[in-house]
């Protein structure tokens, strides 16, 4: 593994041409040059001293074994994309994970029908989706970088190559483009929402979506025009590219540039939102970062979903289901974060917000919420994918998951006629609920090899149950089933034969619940 060397400190001047709300006069552009003081690597966390200053370059090609084609931050990794030097040479497509410093972590092999490889990246708040001139857009994991072929859906049939491409979480729609054809919106199923072909596109190589713009909801679109990586301003309500421009400097070590794939992302730093953009370069190929929209300090989050039973099906008649919700605050102050759940139907469509959104103020550790969801007789028969969302509603998801549940074409049993969510509260939510004061739950160590002791204290006596379960919602052992009086209460949980891996306890008194997860690690 070679680490890269990279300039610590670099003068450039970023040429920014803004009509509107951003100058003097609509006919009268402002040309602005601002100085930046440091190029990285830097730690996130810094910032500059203002929007669209270039905080990160790095020559990526020197330790890739192709050519660079989308990049972006996501699961704490830049993402970059290569590509062959034909649509008939394919084992050299890779893709490749970079730490924040711009190190070079290690490299997966595209699958085999990548053609040419995958141009750009977008991020759901889950998954990374690659798109490519095969008929599949590609999704992977950005935590660990393996292929999740589940999720992989059909771009649209006209569009011959989905060469850029950007998400929109508010109506979970995607938008691509291509040289010399229209720009779409299109869904999960490959239909064509919008189409249109805006001028002055050049050649588009790279989309952002960027709804916390002061402008107003932006689509960036990373232009191979004059200069070579400029990124003009798309209004997504009314269709329009505005005359809006900004260019990216001529990066560090290179003679010339064109645009690449480009990605905003908003867990790079706590304090501003940031563009990673790939610049395909002579003489290398670098990935970039620029600063962005400044955003209010939001904690760093986990958010786990977790069925307390799995599978889960749904009789013809409707039904309910439960999970826990855990949500960790991974930094050691507290800070706002806003939870909302929603579903994928199993005609494609997505339908958010389901619960929320609430804002919740989280000290450090994790919050638990036990919550109820009703499937009515009336939904749609098949697959559905519920999940849960953490970040600013709608336009920013730090961090999401989901499970799955089947609703069925038989079974008969009480009719259930809405879609009502119930359990532990938010704040904010009309639902009444009584807060879990009967006991308080914990565990010592955690994490913990191979044993730990729970000790759980009661304000009543009654009859308790304390169960261990996996994160797939599978039973693993009660280790107390019975009568228990008032007071404080010791058992020894025993990992010795299970798998490293996260669990979850409940215990439950009197008819009320409430959970905590522990983690083993061997």
């Amino acid at each position: 593994m070679k680490k890269l060397s990279i300039p610590l400190l670099l003068a450039v001047t970023i040429m920014t041409t803004v009509a509107g709300a951003y100058g003097p006069s609509q006919n009268q552009p402002v040309i602005n040059a601002d100085i930046s003081p440091i190029l990285g690597p830097v730690s996130p966390g810094y910032e500059p001293d203002v929007i669209w200053d270039l905080i990160q370059s790095v020559n990526a090609q020197a330790v890739t074994t192709n050519l660079l084609l989308g990049a972006a931050y996501a699961g704490g990794y830049f993402w970059v994309s290569g590509g062959g030097t034909s649509s008939a040479v394919t084992t050299d497509n890779k893709y490749y994970r970079f730490s924040p410093a711009g190190v070079l972590v290690d490299s997966f092999a595209q699958p085999t029908n990548s053609g040419w490889g995958w141009r750009d990246l977008a991020y759901d708040g889950s998954y990374l989706y690659a798109g490519c001139e095969v008929a599949q857009v590609v999704a992977f994991d950005p935590t660990n970088g393996q292929l999740v072929p589940t999720m992989n859906f059909p771009k649209p049939a006209s569009l011959a190559i989905c060469r850029a491409l950007a998400y929109d979480p508010a109506t979970d729609h995607f938008w691509s483009g291509n040289f010399g054809s229209n720009m779409m919106e299109f869904d999960r199923s490959g239909n064509i929402i919008w189409q249109g072909s805006p001028a002055p596109l050049t050649s588009v190589y790279g989309m952002a979506w960027d709804a916390n713009y002061p402008a107003g909801t932006t689509l960036w679109i990373h232009d191979q025009g004059t200069p070579g990586c400029v990124f003009r301003r798309f209004d997504p309500v009314t269709h329009i590219m505005t005359t809006e421009t900004h260019n990216v400097p001529l990066l560090p070590g290179l003679t010339s540039q064109i645009a690449g794939g480009s990605e905003m992302s908003s867990t790079y730093s706590t304090s501003y939102r940031v563009m990673v953009g790939l610049a395909q370069g002579t003489p290398a190929d670098n990935f970039f970062v620029l600063e962005m929209e400044s955003q209010g300090a939001m904690p760093t989050v986990t958010v786990d979903l977790v069925p307390l039973v799995y599978p889960i099906t749904i009789p013809a008649s409707g039904g309910s289901f439960s999970f826990y919700a855990f949500v960790t605050n991974e930094d050691s102050t507290a800070g706002n974060i806003t939870l909302w759940t929603g579903q994928r139907l199993p005609n494609g469509s997505m339908v958010v917000p389901m619960l929320g959104p609430y804002t919740v103020n989280l000290t450090p550790g994790t919050r638990a919420w036990f919550r109820g969801q009703n499937v009515p007789g009336s939904a749609l028969p098949g697959d559905y994918m519920y999940f849960g969302y953490a970040g600013t509603y709608p336009s920013t998801i730090m961090e999401s998951d989901s499970f799955a549940y089947t609703k069925l074409t038989t079974g008969n049993g009480p009719w259930v006629g809405n879609w009502d969510s119930f359990g532990d509260g938010f704040p904010g939510e009309t639902l009444e609920v009584i807060p879990l004061e009967h006991a308080i739950l914990s565990n010592y160590p955690n994490p913990f090899n191979p044993t730990t002791t729970i000790h759980f204290t009661l304000n009543v006596a009654g009859n308790v149950s304390l169960t261990v379960y996996d994160v797939n919602g599978r039973q693993v052992t009660t280790l107390v089933n019975g009568y228990r009086l008032a007071g404080t209460h010791d058992v020894t949980f025993d990992g010795s034969n299970l798998a490293s891996g996260v669990y979850v306890y409940t215990l439950s008194v009197n008819g009320r619940t409430s959970a905590a997860k522990m983690a083993l690690v061997k």
